[in-house]
């Protein structure tokens, strides 16, 4: 679990580090914090290249009521698409995946060819969709109409709704994404990858609106922080304790405030293309059903693209590690390889040893970690929560769950 910065210092009165470089390295900065306040390092999940060889499920029986011959020129569309996109927002990186089997592909990936409601200037459709339980990757197809011009740089603010109306937390300006065209075609397309419980055999509205060059969207961003900075300042924040801040955050629904104030700020904001685009979709159920792991204190829903997870103490920093049958162990690469002196208290608990096959999770958001390539849930042997102890060196306890 990730700790803000100012958690770590709420209880340390030793002096803080002078800055000196400018512009200032924050990961070193970070991991001075780290040792001053003797804690857990953060993790971060490299950010991984998107390989264009990606498997088309050309060869898959019909999906969605398209026959294969039909299916066939979207999923190759998809599968070209996707190699050209790199996603690189912090909640919103593609999970890679390698030369997968077209049959295990055509498990998770559907064709759709929903159209988009809104401004004729642009037709917008879904063109497949990548989905488990808790994961969905989305491509859409955009194609200017009547003459209309539409910048390769343009950024469509997103919007993704349940059923019952509740916002999906990718959504907004934090998960604006660069536009890739096909040379060939014109055609313009985007690719969003989200996260959340139950999204398969679930309906979907998604909204885009408006589409904004990076330099107005940075404008926004600036402005938000400086509201931002005004809000803390006139609650008397820098005289509180992290904790009495965070109460007041919420008390004062400053996360609402937030939104407001993106919501004005882009309302003056002149667009490069004003409109805005909706439709519903209908998510698939997913491939296989999902798989329980329980132990005392934790739970684990493992599906073919994904893990979701949950503990009862949120403060605990634990890892989860699935072992497959075939012996390989799936988890966080920074844990894997990165941090060595995590990596050997696995090493001194008889967890990992050198000889092991091990992958890593691709992607991370909140409690949801994705894998690198589908897994079948019949495949896993076990899923082990590793908790971390840090008061006297690393230790690691593993709870096998079942």
């Amino acid at each position: 679990m990730k700790k803000n910065l100012y958690d770590l210092f709420a209880d340390y009165d030793g002096e803080l580090p002078e800055l000196k470089e400018s512009p200032c390295d924050s990961a070193q900065i970070e991991q001075l914090v780290m040792t001053r306040t003797a804690a857990k390092p953060i993790r971060r999940i490299k950010h991984r290249r998107l390989f264009p060889a990606i498997a088309a499920a050309a060869a898959a029986v019909a999906v969605c009521g398209v026959t294969v011959a039909a299916a066939t020129g979207k999923l190759d569309i998809f599968r070209k698409m996707l190699g050209k996109t790199a996603l690189t927002d912090t909640d919103s990186r593609l999970p890679m995946m390698h030369e997968t089997s077209e049959e295990t592909m055509s498990q998770y990936l559907w064709e759709d060819g929903t159209v988009f409601a809104g401004d004729s200037s642009l037709n917008i459709s879904t063109v497949s969709m990548y989905s488990g339980q808790d994961t969905l990757m989305l491509m859409l197809a955009i194609a200017p109409q009547n003459g209309q011009s539409l910048p390769e740089n343009a950024k469509f603010i997103p919007y993704f709704y349940r059923a019952d109306g509740s916002l999906l937390p990718q959504s907004g300006i934090a998960n604006v994404q660069a536009l890739v065209q096909d040379d060939e075609t014109g055609i313009f397309y985007l690719t969003y990858y989200l996260t959340a419980q139950d999204l398969a055999d679930s309906t979907l509205r998604v909204e885009l609106k408006n589409a904004y060059s990076d330099a107005q969207l940075k404008s926004v961003y600036a402005s938000v922080q400086d509201a931002q900075a005004q809000w803390r300042a006139d609650l008397g924040a820098d005289s509180m304790s992290v904790e009495e801040w965070k109460a007041l955050w919420q008390s004062e629904d400053l996360d609402g405030r937030t939104a407001e104030t993106v919501t004005a700020l882009l309302a003056e904001t002149d667009p490069l293309l004003r409109g805005t685009w909706t439709a519903e979709l209908k998510i698939p159920q997913a491939a296989d059903a999902p798989r329980i792991f329980t132990a005392e204190g934790f739970t684990v829903r493992a599906d073919g693209l994904s893990l979701q997870t949950e503990q009862q103490d949120p403060d605990a920093q634990v890892e989860y590690m699935v072992t497959l049958k075939d012996g390989t162990k799936i988890l966080d690469g920074a844990l894997a390889e990165d941090i060595s002196s995590e990596h050997k208290a696995l090493a001194d608990a008889g967890i990992l040893s050198g000889a092991d096959s091990v992958q890593e999770f691709a992607y991370r958001f909140d409690n949801i970690a994705c894998f690198s390539d589908p897994v079948r849930t019949a495949d896993i042997a076990s899923v082990t929560a590793l908790i971390f102890h840090y008061e006297n060196g690393v230790q690691v306890t593993a709870v096998e769950l079942s």
